[in-house]
């Protein structure tokens, strides 16, 4: 159990154009949309300003393009208490632009593919900043902005970093390398469609086979209706919070950021899930990847309000 420390996300701000859609789109139609507005988003940075906001200590590592939203997308995450002093600031690069559609209380999100990656750039003070975390966080994609991170985190690993893997299938390369990082991570996110993409039939069983007699921890999460905390002990399933959905944009990575705040604060497994939870719910309920990041008092009320529900 992690007792203190910090947390390392790897990954950058990114600019979210919202639009409202009529009617969900189909091959070859058309769809009367209104756009509404753009906000920062990022699934690494909504989980940084989660963990910062909850009162933990974050930093980032990334890389970020340099145009008229470089500073607004850097400030975005600061304001929260992310440290952003090891951002990478590439001249000549556009930061990414990712389209979201809100259609009644589920969203459609359209990833820009870059043709390039903004590296994270190796230097001392970085590779300090991950050897004294407690947590590195980031996805499959973006733990390759790392130079040479397969040989990086096995040595992070084996110095006692905990190496958690958000195990997003749009982030997936190659199932060979990913299993790299299934196997070397100490904590696992999986939604529904990581689980079909990566087992298949055997479902649950394969995540339970993964972790075999390792301390490895499995979230399989399941929208609205919670999660299943897997360990070597089996899985246990935590409810979700019946709130009314707004935007579901930035609920896993809301949960990720609680979970870990959580486990900061020496909770375990499954009353970390509880609050994790909990904090998903206050994500949803606002417009917004970062809608999430909200004080850790926040959460804890929402827990009291549904106490006898959940």
């Amino acid at each position: 159990m992690v007792s203190s420390g910090y947390v390392v996300c790897i990954g950058r701000s990114i600019r979210d154009d919202y639009y409202r859609i009529d009617t969900l789109p189909v091959l070859g139609g058309k769809v009367n949309a209104s756009y509404l507005e753009w906000r920062p988003g990022g699934g690494m940075a909504n989980t940084a300003s989660v963990v910062a906001a909850l009162g933990s200590r974050c930093y980032m590592l990334g890389g970020m393009g340099q145009d008229d939203y470089t500073q607004p997308l850097i400030q975005s995450v600061a304001k929260y208490g992310v440290c952003t002093d090891y951002l990478d600031i590439y001249p000549g690069r556009p930061n990414v632009v990712h389209q979201i559609l809100l259609y009644g209380e589920e969203r459609i999100i359209l990833l820009q593919k870059m043709p390039y990656r903004l590296m994270v750039r190796d230097t001392p003070a970085k590779r300090a900043l991950l050897q004294g975390a407690s947590f590195v966080y980031s996805d499959m994609l973006s733990y390759k902005f790392l130079p040479n991170d397969h040989q990086l985190l096995t040595q992070l690993a084996a110095g006692g970093t905990r190496i958690f893997v958000d195990a997003e299938p749009t982030s997936a390369t190659d199932k060979s390398d990913d299993d790299f990082y299934l196997q070397l991570a100490s904590v696992i996110s999986f939604n529904q469609g990581a689980v079909d993409y990566y087992f298949g039939d055997r479902g649950q069983q394969g995540v339970l086979d993964l972790i075999g007699d390792s301390d490895k921890i499995a979230l399989l999460t399941r929208g609205k209706d919670g999660v299943l905390v897997c360990t070597r002990n089996g899985c246990t399933a935590v409810p979700g919070y019946p709130v009314r959905a707004v935007d579901t944009t930035g609920a896993g990575d809301t949960f990720s950021g609680a979970f870990m705040h959580a486990l900061l604060q020496q909770q375990d497994p499954v009353q970390a899930a509880q609050f994790a939870c909990a904090a998903s719910a206050v994500c949803v309920s606002s417009v917004g990847g970062r809608s999430g990041a909200v004080s850790r008092r926040q959460v804890t009320e929402l827990m009291d309000r549904y106490k006898n529900i959940v």
